[in-house]
């Protein structure tokens, strides 16, 4: 990814975006350094209960002012329809 804004592409890339804390900050680093843009790929963001949540918890300001977000799947992401409410937990941290 660093090679390819280097080079002058802006860049799409699949999650994990890194191997460790350190590869991804040199990382987002690059980006601003050559002016380029990129993207995270994020396709469990369309799964319905992450949408509900999104939208009552974030959005309907629940969370107050959002700074940080931790979510934990602990369900096959292969699986077939929603998991219980119970399988995953999202945790917010306020500043």
């Amino acid at each position: 990814m660093i090679a390819a804004v280097e080079s002058g592409a802006d860049v799409y890339v699949q999650k994990p975006i890194s191997v460790d804390i350190a590869e991804g900050e040199a990382m987002l680093a690059a980006c601003p350094q050559h002016n380029r843009v990129v993207q995270v790929g994020t396709q469990r963001k369309s799964t319905p209960n992450l949408v509900e949540a999104k939208k009552n918890i974030v959005e309907g300001g629940a969370a107050g002012k959002v700074s940080h977000i931790e979510l934990c799947c602990y369900y096959h992401m292969r699986a077939n329809g929603n998991p219980a409410d119970s399988t995953f937990a999202v945790r917010t941290v306020r500043l």
